[in-house]
């Protein structure tokens, strides 16, 4: 196999107009003839690709994601068999894979500015789908689902557009698909029935009456796509999916091959996978309700901006939180009351045919009057202190100052990291412990003062993430989909969409990670009551809400009731101000509750989704034991290992006495790739006398046996 190695470089320093009329330009790459004026994209590092093959991909990486390939390219052929028997087609040709570091790096790549297209005339272009980009996002869990997502849409689009030109001229002037129908199956693919897309339709189910499906799909036809695609799974099999989309690439139309394949008409179809949600999101035995209007930080969002990071000050008066338009941000503060709104900090830029970095920048608040941003600067993580009060000129002119070629911008610890997904303070500001990612492995670090090193506190291949200081500063609760006895040893094989609340105990013994909460349903964002008491976000009854747990009598009760996932919170116990981030008719809100009196005895009641769920996850009862037979001597007690259950076939452990699986020995993450002879991992994990972890309750879809009709 040949081996490439090629080099992009295109520096460009950007301080602003004035500031380059005044200081001189900088480095820059004349764009050529054939790029269209203005659609370079502003590049700061030097992407050296490397490519190797498998039997049925291209990867193409650079330097930091050597073992992100590896992975990806392991996990890539084995979804491509996955995905191929549940959608029915495999394909002729190999799929290129470009794999980034970060979303930061990938906005900076000018590949993909232009698809390959098939041009006729100069004025049809037709889309030809070979090649994809996939960025790192910090998490082991959230690179497997865009992996597998990328890998269906690209079997999809090859499915019904064809491979050969003529083939594709025909689909594309014959065949017009709906945004939701390759989108939808893509992710319905990746994720089965996401709690995000359940709760996307118990939204708008009640948020929108009657029988028309068209706000359903204009919101989100993502979700709305994934909706139907896991109606048609549950309600006529997952055989059913194959026939409608091999019916629809014959027929050229997308009701024909539902309606056919179905034996329903079209719009009878759509009413009918409408009612199957209202009938799921009915009103349980426990009520549920809406978060209040009046607490809302803004009345509505006509733009569909989104929102993240809410963090509030140690005193509980003010809130921070993050607006991003399409890259383009502003960190805003706010008191508790809704008042007083400041924009202390603003950065990034509009791309909306890109994908956009919404998990940056990331807030913490330093004492009640600064905020600490950590973003992405000119291709690296830098952190910033910015004046909790500062109003927009402020901000604006500490952007001017950074932008200066002589200032230091913001402090470059950091700048050793791809990404930083959190961070927090300790309670006397001399500590920061932080979620970051290098070469391809997230782990948490811990930076004392006085030390411009940070100190990593644990390493593995796992996720650790959201972490968060005990008031006493003795320990660190985070959440991670590590093994549930707090152990970290396995392979990529064995990350599993399945995160758990662990304590690190800073006191230097010998077994630091301590397990918390440990469920089939995630849990994470732990919030500090006290030394012995925490608050976080669950998944328990197919809700994400707010959950209280002691760490004392290990016991954990609900304490919200909302009818809406919660995608982010903070809570301050002195002030009981409650502030968090949840969706309203498939639209970001940011609401704040200046008192907010958490509930003692408060249940929940699951959803038909979870139940669901969990009734597909629980491992089958035990065959019952065969009647005795009476013999005319008696035998010798047989042994009692005979008599031992062996695992059911296809089922998780869920058990401390589970049988351990064999050991593996474990690829090393810094080994060289053999681009000529590449070797896959073992699935099973190394470690055997630690409890498995359930995968996840939503399984992915997968080939026949079909799912019974309801």
């Amino acid at each position: 196999m040949e081996h490439l190695s090629f080099s992009i470089t295109r520096r460009l320093w950007v301080t602003g107009a004035l500031l380059g009329v005044l200081l001189g330009a900088g480095e820059a790459q004349a764009q050529t003839a054939q790029e269209q004026f203005g659609r370079v994209r502003i590049q700061y590092k030097d992407f050296d690709w490397q490519l190797f093959s498998t039997q049925n991909f291209n990867i193409y990486y650079y330097a930091g994601g050597e073992t992100t390939a590896r992975r990806a390219a392991e996990y890539a052929e084995k979804e491509l068999q996955r995905v191929s028997s549940l959608i029915g087609y495999y394909p002729y040709s190999k799929t290129t894979l470009m794999l980034y570091n970060s979303v930061g790096d990938q906005r900076q790549s000018n590949i993909g500015l232009d698809s390959d297209k098939y041009q006729t005339g100069g004025e049809t272009s037709l889309l030809r789908m070979n090649k994809v980009q996939i960025a790192f996002q910090g998490q082991q869990t959230l690179f497997k689902r865009d992996v597998s997502s990328q890998i269906t849409r690209v079997l999809l689009n090859d499915m019904m557009y064809g491979g050969s030109l003529k083939e594709v001229i025909q689909s594309t002037y014959l065949l017009q698909l709906p945004e939701w129908f390759i989108a939808g199956a893509s992710s319905y693919a990746a994720e089965g029935w996401s709690v995000e897309m359940d709760d996307y339709m118990r939204d708008m189910t009640q948020q929108y009456e009657g029988t028309k499906t068209a706000p359903f799909f204009l919101r989100n036809p993502q979700l709305a796509g994934q909706s139907v695609w896991n109606y048609i799974a549950e309600r006529y099999g997952y055989t059913t999916i194959q026939n409608i989309l091999n019916l629809t690439r014959i027929t050229r139309d997308v009701e024909v091959g539902i309606s056919s394949s179905l034996n329903v008409p079209y719009k009878v179809f759509l009413r009918d996978w409408l009612a199957y949600y209202r009938q799921l999101n009915a009103q349980p035995v426990v009520p549920l309700v809406l978060p209040d209007e009046k607490n809302q930080i803004v009345s509505n969002n006509r733009k569909a901006v989104l929102y993240s990071q809410p963090v509030l000050s140690p005193n509980g008066q003010r809130l921070a939180y993050v607006v991003n338009d399409r890259g383009r941000y502003r960190v805003m503060t706010v008191n508790r009351n809704g008042s007083g709104r400041n924009t202390i900090h603003r950065s990034g830029y509009k791309t909306p045919d890109q994908l956009v970095e919404n998990r940056l920048p990331v807030l913490a608040w330093r004492g009640n009057g600064q905020v600490a941003v950590a973003e992405m600067d000119k291709g690296y993580m830098t952190l910033r202190l910015r004046p909790a009060d500062a109003g927009v000129v402020n901000s604006v002119l500490s952007n001017l100052r950074e932008a200066l070629p002589f200032s230091k911008g913001g402090s470059s610890i950091f700048k050793p990291f791809s990404q930083v997904l959190d961070l927090a303070y300790s309670p006397d500001g001399k500590s920061l412990v932080f979620s970051g990612t290098r070469g391809g492995q997230n782990d948490l670090y811990l930076l004392r003062a006085g030390s411009r090193t940070p100190e990593r506190i644990t390493n593995d291949l796992f996720d650790d993430v959201q972490p968060v200081f005990l008031p006493n500063g003795a320990g660190i609760v985070f959440s991670s989909n590590r093994w549930s006895d707090g152990t970290a040893e396995g392979n990529f094989a064995s990350v599993v969409n399945n995160y758990d609340l662990f304590l690190y105990h800073l006191d230097g013994r010998e077994q630091p990670v301590e397990s918390l909460v440990s469920t089939i349903s995630n849990e994470g964002r732990p919030r500090a009551l006290s030394d012995t008491e925490i608050l976080y976000l669950g998944e328990e009854s197919g809700i994400r809400s707010l959950y209280r747990y002691s760490l004392t009598t290990r016991q954990r009760t609900a304490a919200s009731n909302f009818s809406t996932n919660l995608k982010d919170f903070d809570f301050n116990a002195a002030t009981g101000t409650l502030g968090f981030i949840a969706s309203d008719r498939a639209r970001d809100m940011v609401y704040v509750y200046p008192t907010y009196a958490l509930p003692e005895n408060m249940t929940l009641a699951k959803t038909a989704r979870q139940e669901i769920l969990e009734e597909r996850s629980a491992p089958p009862p035990p065959a019952p034991a065969p009647a005795p037979v009476q013999e005319p001597t008696p035998a010798p007690a047989p042994d009692s290992t005979s008599t031992l259950a062996s695992e059911p076939g296809g089922q998780i452990a869920t058990d401390s006495t589970a049988t351990p699986q064999p050991q593996v020995a474990q690829q090393k993450a810094e080994e060289p790739i053999n681009t000529s002879n590449y070797e896959f991992d073992e699935d099973a994990p190394t470690r055997t006398n630690a409890r498995r972890r359930s995968a996840t309750a939503a399984n992915l879809p997968t080939a026949p046996p079909p799912m019974p009709s309801r």
